[in-house]
């Protein structure tokens, strides 16, 4: 046994212990998480030295993870994959689709996920009760696998809120309850207690998370001082709906007031920052029918390529489209640039992806690079298991793991997958 197996273990054992009916305070996890930041330096300084040859550790393997020979490597790919796509090293997760997939900057961690038939294109369905527990993390610099703790509290997928803090997961369990990985993931500690609860995605910025409560008010939370209720500006009505993104600007704050628009004028989606004395200011609006889903360093971007005119009856004279790129600096908002004009490529139902990092966006098959303000079709995917893929982007790179084979005749007969694939731009 090592020094980082052993520190490493004594850093689960403490984490597991804490595990109970009290929050710990903010403090014991900032602790376990500046100690799991040491142990990934060590662990990466390690690599250039060589990899041990058992990579999957035997405690804290749970359901859906089954033993993986540290030599073992994939089998050949079923046919020649697209370009820029290559095959990674099987894994010692079973098959599943839509688990939740992250870059924590130095691995890939795969947790959960569901191991039926997902919910077709358009369709409503019943919650689905086939969950993943197993996790995993995926190192692109040794194509190695190694397990990770499992989050027994709950059920985790692509859809659960989750952020990054410093190379750790943070997720949410319930609606006021938040877990956070220390130690690389080798376990899990509670934060404090929200003060409101809450269904929408989080953003994060310099080790400040930022969510929308589900009163529209906003939250913020950082280790050091725990959560925070933001006051709203009396004097601009609250936006409903939409999301808050940290940045390196401050909080941007995004939704709809749907009182604001004429009965022949579309309700599109408006953008608050916050002063430095915590009132809002309202920026100016965006033609923009759908939210933004990313802050890419420059933008607010959403990259939605559909759009409406409003219809026959009370109809718009316009067309307004889902997505576009906003400057809250200079309050400009533009259309996506050179918008592809036919769908991606992709075989029957096609492939879903959606990841987003820096200023590269993944959405419908494509990448978009808001550096450039130009569009890379991904292709096909490689793998039969294209539909509800878990994806990542990490270092530039699309990571996807899993996913339902779409192509057959009846959906109900489709299987799902696990092996994990990485597409890498021509310039990479």
């Amino acid at each position: 046994m090592t020094a980082d197996d052993a520190l490493g273990g004594r850093l689960a054992d403490s984490l597991d212990r804490a595990l109970t009916d009290l929050d710990p305070g903010p403090g014991d996890l900032a602790g376990a998480v500046e100690q799991g930041q040491r142990l990934r330096r060590r662990r990466r300084t390690a690599v250039v030295a060589g990899v041990a040859a058992g990579v999957v550790a035997a405690a804290g393997v749970g359901a859906g993870v089954r033993a993986l020979a540290g030599d073992e490597r994939p089998e050949p790919a079923p046919s020649v994959p697209a370009e820029g796509w290559e095959r990674g090293a099987d894994g010692p997760l079973s098959a599943r689709h839509s688990p939740l997939v992250v870059w924590t900057g130095e691995e890939v961690v795969v947790l959960g996920g569901h191991s039926g038939v997902p919910c077709p294109p358009n369709a409503d369905c019943a919650v689905p009760d086939d969950w993943e527990q197993g996790g995993a993390a995926w190192d692109p610099a040794t194509d190695r696998w190694r397990a990770v703790t499992t989050l027994s509290p709950t059920q985790v997928d692509a859809t659960t809120p989750h952020a990054v803090v410093d190379g750790e997961v943070m997720l949410q369990v319930r609606p006021r309850e938040w877990w956070m990985t220390g130690g690389n993931v080798k376990a899990w500690g509670r934060l404090p207690r929200a003060p409101l609860p809450t269904h929408a995605l989080p953003t994060v910025h310099d080790g400040e998370v930022a969510v929308v409560a589900d009163d529209g008010r906003v939250m913020t939370f950082t280790l050091a001082a725990g959560w925070r209720i933001l006051p709203d500006d009396p004097g601009t009505p609250r936006l409903e709906d939409g999301r808050v993104f940290a940045t390196e600007l401050g909080l941007l704050r995004t939704g709809f007031d749907y009182d604001a628009a004429a009965p022949d004028e579309p309700t599109t989606v408006q953008v608050d920052r916050l002063r430095p004395d915590d009132t809002w200011e309202r920026l100016p609006a965006p033609d923009q029918l759908g939210d933004f889903t990313t802050w890419t360093g420059t933008h607010l971007v959403s990259a939605a390529t559909g759009g409406a005119d409003g219809g026959e009856v009370n109809g718009w004279d316009r067309w307004v489209p889902d997505g576009g790129r906003y400057d809250p600096r200079t309050g400009r908002w533009r259309p996506l640039p050179d918008v592809p004009d036919r769908p991606a490529s992709s075989p029957d139902w096609g492939w879903t992806a959606e990841a987003a990092e820096g200023p590269l966006v993944v959405s419908g098959g494509r990448l978009y690079d808001d550096r450039t303000g130009t569009w890379t079709d991904l292709g096909s995917h490689p793998s039969r298991h294209g539909y509800a893929t878990g994806a990542a982007l990490a270092d530039g790179r699309l990571v996807t793991f899993g996913g339902f084979d779409a192509s057959g005749p009846d959906w109900d007969d489709g299987e799902v997958g696990d092996q994990l694939w990485v597409w890498t731009p021509p310039d990479g």
